[in-house]
């Protein structure tokens, strides 16, 4: 089993709480500190490859990245897992602030802090991304840019937003234009009240087509989205998100399509073959944009892929990838991630033996 970690350092968005006591352990402990940008950080033995990882548009960290990090951590990687500024266990005000911009510039902190803070636990040169959805766009975008293309070993895009153009024509085509107009009056208002000190103004962040949701979904896909909210997420979330992102949207389109023939890493793209959200065709375009790509296709559609049926063979072949990319054999994680759960066993045994004797 791995451990997750707090830690504390200062970077323009990343603060956290370091535990000497949880630094040693071996369990998974609850992070409860709520700060301007937590992280949670999962270690397993003889660590080969940081990770930053982010998670899609409308979530946080506890809607199911402890499944993926918990993964990675047992095969002797290390994940570090955050949540944007504003959202989840983040501080920030105002909640619920959408925007690729400032999601982008909290993905450069991470891996900045990954880089200077974390070296004497991390090998930061085998430093890996991996995102999902909207924050899969962001990845692909921060490892095209000359400051991080070099240091990137990796990437991991599932289900990724990668074409502002596509989901701008998807969105007026389900939506209409009318809906679509009043959406953009909406984030004119909303940055216009708080430009005053007034309250932002909020539209639902999800709903079913036609609506006044920014993402749009069917009836299936908006059900599976509900089922991975937990109960009592962090930051009392709610499904909702400034209108300001309409504004934003449509003035600085952020298409990540238009970036990716500058990664130097190898990409493994993992899409859906039933996906309204961000359609196959476009990962199709994407790979073939690539230097080095791979492609994971599954046959279901975007929020269906994380559902039981789907998720083994999606982490497994992401697992597969990574460990490939960072110089790790699949046999060698296995073995350490073998000594991790003895060495957690042991330690849990050395645990009972001072309560006994207390």
């Amino acid at each position: 089993m791995a451990s997750k970690q707090r830690v504390q350092e200062h970077t323009p968005h990343i603060s956290m709480q370091v535990n000497k006591m949880v630094a040693a352990a071996h369990g998974v402990l609850p992070l409860q500190q709520m700060t301007p940008c937590p992280a949670e950080v999962w270690l397993g033995l003889q660590l080969l490859q940081g990770s930053a990882s982010a998670v899609h548009t409308a979530a946080v960290q506890d809607f199911g990245l402890h499944n993926y990090a918990s993964k990675f951590a047992s095969n002797g990687m290390a994940v570090f897992v955050f949540d944007y500024r504003g959202w989840g266990g983040s501080s920030g005000s105002p909640r619920h602030w959408l925007s690729a911009k400032r999601h982008m510039a909290d993905w450069r902190a991470a891996i900045q802090h990954v880089r200077n803070n974390m070296t004497d636990s991390v090998d930061t040169s085998k430093l890996c991304l991996w995102g999902t959805s909207f924050a899969g766009g962001h990845a692909l975008i921060v490892a095209s840019e000359p400051e991080f293309a070099p240091h990137i070993s990796a990437i991991v895009a599932q289900v990724p937003n990668l074409d502002a153009a596509v989901s701008t024509k998807t969105s007026l085509k389900q939506r209409g234009i009318v809906k679509s107009l009043r959406m953009l009056a909406a984030g004119l208002v909303d940055l216009l009240r708080t430009s005053l000190g007034q309250e932002p103004l909020y539209l639902p962040l999800a709903g079913l087509h036609g609506g006044m949701g920014f993402m749009q979904m069917t009836p299936s896909e908006f059900e599976r989205y509900k089922s991975n909210k937990p109960k009592t997420p962090q930051g009392g979330w709610k499904n909702m998100a400034r209108a300001a992102y309409a504004a934003e949207h449509f003035f600085f389109k952020t298409s990540p399509i238009k970036h990716v023939h500058n990664i130097a890493a190898p990409v493994l793209y993992a899409g859906a073959n039933k996906d309204t959200l961000c359609p196959m065709d476009v990962i199709h375009r994407a790979v073939a944009l690539t230097p080095q790509a791979e492609l994971y296709a599954a046959d279901c559609d975007h929020f269906e892929l994380f559902t039981p049926q789907h998720m083994p063979g999606l982490q497994a072949k992401q697992l597969e990838f990574l460990l490939k990319h960072v110089g790790l054999a699949a046999a060698d994680a296995a073995a350490r991630a073998e000594h991790v759960q003895e060495q957690r066993t042991g330690h849990e045994a050395e645990e009972g033996e001072e309560v006994a004797m207390s």
